[in-house]
């Protein structure tokens, strides 16, 4: 009896052992790749050089450690590479979400804490159900904030729920851009969001959470899909084909730059996209047409616009439209 206790006691020893994290906390990882603000500042080089760009006080390297603290299974994984591919994933992501960088160039990201003009224009409730399209802020309150743009008042709750309990968030979506909420409400999406297609181009096929998407199966492409799948993944216009192509250069390049910090060799996986690339592309997108209110013109298949001054007597130019409308 005592000889199999012992022999009990060693294998859970062991299986402790191999499954322990790689660095032990997600700070400790951050900071071997980080190792001081100037290195932080190199990596996302528009932002610390164009006066333009006000969301890198916001997204800053300390408010990343303080909220990634709070969530420590991410970026807490088994293997140094598992740690590396989370983190260009999760980056990538993000500095397309906020480039602040020229079409077709891709050393951006944390250039902006919020969406551009435009992007506020984009209604966010609109078609949305279960009484979310009538939240206090609707129609335009909801749009992208913090590191990976939270928008629409489901993910404001859902984060808020996270957070604090309570739908603070929803009835004040401004709070998630003070102190390091910015962060945390990325990694509480990266975490635990479940997204996805059912009917994957992926790998993965079904719903299923960003973190799982490139640690369990090495699909970055999948994360793409979580976070704008709608869009970027289901036969998308040129437009969104160059977002997902800026997601991916990002990746690409942050898998080198973290492994070359490291001294690793880390092969990109071939599970970069989210599309069926067999499936013609639509055309470019109308993203702008003329409506009274952007249901309106999201609505119908109105006349297209640069300005509100092309726009009929009594309609403005709104952009983030259904195409589909004037197919």
């Amino acid at each position: 009896m005592q000889k199999n206790l012992i022999g009990s006691f060693l294998i859970i020893i062991l299986i402790s052992f191999s499954i322990s994290p790689a660095y032990g906390n997600n700070n400790v990882f951050l900071k071997s790749i980080f190792p001081d603000q100037k290195t932080w500042e190199q990596t996302f080089p528009v932002a610390f050089n164009n006066a333009a760009c006000n969301g890198k006080d916001i997204l800053s390297f300390d408010h990343l450690l303080t909220a990634a603290k709070k969530h420590p299974d991410f970026l807490n994984n088994r293997s140094k590479e598992d740690n590396v591919r989370e983190l260009s994933a999760f980056l990538a992501n993000v500095s397309q979400e906020t480039t602040g960088a020229a079409p077709g160039v891709y050393n951006g990201g944390l250039c902006f804490a919020i969406e551009t003009e435009a992007g506020r224009q984009i209604n966010y409730c609109y078609g949305l159900t279960g009484g979310w399209d009538k939240a206090p802020l609707c129609d335009f309150g909801y749009y992208g904030r913090g590191a990976l743009q939270i928008s629409n008042p489901f993910n404001y709750h859902e984060t808020s729920q996270e957070v604090f309990g309570d739908d603070r968030l929803v009835n004040e979506p401004d709070l998630l851009l003070e102190g390091d909420l910015a962060w945390e409400a990325s990694i509480i999406f990266w975490m635990k969001h479940i997204g996805g297609l059912n009917r994957s181009d992926t790998s993965v096929q079904g719903t299923t959470t960003c973190h799982d998407a490139i640690v369990k199966n090495d699909d970055f492409g999948k994360t793409i899909e979580v976070i704008n799948g709608n869009y970027e993944c289901q036969n998308p216009g040129a437009d969104f084909r160059l977002r997902t192509k800026g997601r991916e250069e990002y990746y690409k390049s942050y898998v080198a730059m973290f492994a070359k910090q490291l001294s690793l060799s880390i092969k990109v996986s071939k599970n970069l996209d989210c599309f069926n690339g067999s499936v013609d592309p639509r055309p470019v997108d109308k993203k702008f047409r003329c409506g009274k209110n952007w249901s309106d013109a999201n609505g119908r298949c109105g006349t297209d616009c640069n300005v509100d001054t092309d726009c009929p007597s009594g309609e403005k130019c709104f952009n983030g439209i259904d195409p589909k409308v004037c197919e």
